[in-house]
């Protein structure tokens, strides 16, 4: 069965965390990838400005969310 990419941003504080997420979708049996990534509400703003995202996962714990 093929399957539709499906870019993904992820917008998350924690480095070990964010790299579990990417980790985890990338050995799921599909054709997403994280196709960028931020550390801040800000920064994923940005990248929600310039790019479109099929899904966006966020830490609504941000210190600046």
């Amino acid at each position: 069965m093929n399957r539709l990419p499906l870019n993904i941003l992820v917008i998350e504080d924690q480095i070990p965390f964010a790299r579990l997420l990417r980790e985890y979708i990338q050995l799921s049996d599909s054709a997403w990838s994280v196709t960028a990534e931020a550390t801040t509400l800000r920064g994923g703003l940005q990248h929600i400005e310039s790019q479109d995202f099929d899904l966006i996962l966020v830490d609504l714990g941000l210190p600046d969310s």
